[in-house]
């Protein structure tokens, strides 16, 4: 299609590419994106793996020094626990479980 943009895997060579999404553009439907907002759009979607690979890692360790620290009078997590609850939100959606 002239007006889209598709998003497939990275790291390999063009015939070994899996398509993963396509987001229109500009094109005659009244819902395509304009091109920047596609271009956005396409970028997130490439990022969304490793962001959730980051975001995995983040409630991992968050929690470890959660549970490591609770219970001490000098140290104030409840900031922590504040970003831990959202984070494992996003993970179930973006895993289906939500």
């Amino acid at each position: 299609m002239e007006h889209e943009l598709s998003i497939v895997e990275a790291g390999k060579p063009t015939y070994e590419w899996k398509f993963i999404a396509c987001v229109p553009y500009g094109g005659r439907n009244d819902g395509d994106f304009s091109r920047p907002t596609a271009d956005a759009n396409a970028r997130l979607i490439s990022a969304s793996p490793d962001m959730l690979a980051a975001l995995r890692k983040f409630v991992t360790a968050a929690k470890s020094w959660h549970d490591f620290h609770h219970g001490s009078e000098t140290v104030q997590c409840d900031w922590l626990c504040e970003c831990i609850a959202p984070a494992e939100v996003a993970i179930a959606k973006a895993e289906g479980r939500s």
